[in-house]
This record gives C-alpha cells, sequence and structure tokens, in this order.
C-alpha cells in the first residue's frame, strides 16, 4: 500500500492491482468526505451557491424546470420522505433519471476499473461516510423531531435518510472520481450540496426541496 494512503482506509494491493494514480483519488476523495461537516448548514436560509449549485444538478438530469424550494420544518421534511417512499426509485421521474445517471457511471466505472475495487473501496467509505453523517444527524434538532405524519413505522427517519443519503452521494461522488467524468456531471453537483452543509430531498411536483 502507498505510503501516502490514508491509513484507515486500506485497499490490499497484494490482492487488488491497483496503480498509484487510482491510490490518489481514492484518498483524496476520502479525506474530502472525512473532512465534510455534514448538514451543518440544515434549517438556515438558503443562499445564492446553494440555489446555482442545485439548479445546475436539475439541469444536468434534464430538470431545469423544477423550482428549488428551502425545505422550512420538521412536517415538510416528513412529507416528501413519505413521498419518496410511496414513489419508489422509479416512480417519479426525477428520481428515474438519477438512477440511470447512477448506473451509467457504475458502468463507466467498471469499463475503467477492476470491479472488485470499486466494490471494496465503495464499501468503505460508504461505511465511513453515513458513520460520520449519522452522528453528525444526531446533532441537528429537525432531523431528531419525532415522525408524525408517516403512518408507515418501517420508514426511515428524517436523521436516518439522511445519513444513508450522505453515504450514497459519498460512493457516487468516488465514482465521479475514479471516471473521470468530471465536476460538472450531475452526481458530483449533487455531492457539492452535501460538502456544503445540505440535504437534497427530492422533487414533489414542480419543486425540488433542499434542506
Amino acid at each position: 500500500m502507498s505510503d501516502e494512503l490514508d491509513p484507515e482506509f486500506e485497499v490490499d494491493t497484494s490482492v487488488i492491482e491497483v496503480d498509484t494514480e487510482t491510490l490518489a483519488t481514492i484518498d483524496g476523495l476520502s479525506r474530502i468526505v472525512d473532512g465534510i461537516n455534514w448538514f451543518r448548514a440544515a434549517g438556515v436560509p438558503l443562499i445564492d451557491t446553494d440555489y446555482r449549485v442545485t439548479e445546475a444538478y436539475l439541469a444536468a438530469l434534464g430538470f431545469s424546470d423544477l423550482r428549488v424550494v428551502a425545505a422550512e420544518d420538521r412536517e415538510e421534511i416528513e412529507q416528501i420522505l413519505s413521498d419518496r417512499a410511496s414513489c419508489g426509485d422509479w416512480g417519479n421521474a426525477w428520481n428515474g433519471a438519477e438512477e440511470q445517471v447512477k448506473s451509467a457511471l457504475a458502468e463507466e466505472a467498471l469499463e475503467q476499473l477492476d470491479a472488485e475495487l470499486i466494490q471494496v473501496v465503495v464499501q468503505q467509505l460508504g461505511l465511513r461516510a453515513h458513520g460520520a453523517a449519522r452522528t453528525a444527524a444526531n446533532l441537528v434538532p429537525v432531523l431528531q423531531a419525532p415522525m408524525q405524519l408517516l403512518s408507515d413505522p418501517d420508514l426511515a427517519s428524517p436523521a436516518d435518510q439522511a445519513s444513508e443519503d450522505a453515504r450514497d452521494a459519498a460512493c457516487q461522488a468516488l465514482l465521479v472520481a475514479l471516471s473521470g467524468v468530471g465536476p460538472d456531471h450531475p452526481l458530483a453537483l449533487k455531492f457539492r450540496l452535501f460538502e456544503a452543509g445540505r440535504w437534497p430531498l427530492g422533487a414533489i411536483g414542480g419543486s425540488f426541496y433542499v434542506l
């Protein structure tokens, strides 16, 4: 293993063949993820940069007509999560477009890198991002309030869903970095919102909500 690689992020190069440049990319992204102050801006009014990045993300997905809206309170967050759960991954046009982009990104990464390497590094980074995000979510009051609108006990709480979304965003950001698809890729733009302490919740009707 490279001496420069984060010792907590292990890739056994005696088992998996990986070049120095790829190791550096993995290390760089893992350090970015470790440095994120997850959800630090939750509940704070959106600033111009938040709007611009969200609009760029939506435009990259083909949904420039969606209006970017700040999620204002717990009830609104719960309603958005309820809508997400009821429509499923493919029951919403925005969700469907993002899932297609994720699939294409995974295929791009697999064309360039060993599948075992991708599995190992994505799993490790995902675990680290999820743990850090969950710890942070525990400190955000609006994510800790008891669920009242959702009657299904199997639905994730706001804190759980936020940390799961953060984990997924970090994993997708790693695939973006490894694939070299560029900073204008929609999932790279979405990750920037998490870097800024935001939580992009999803689309309902003609609006896309961000906490």
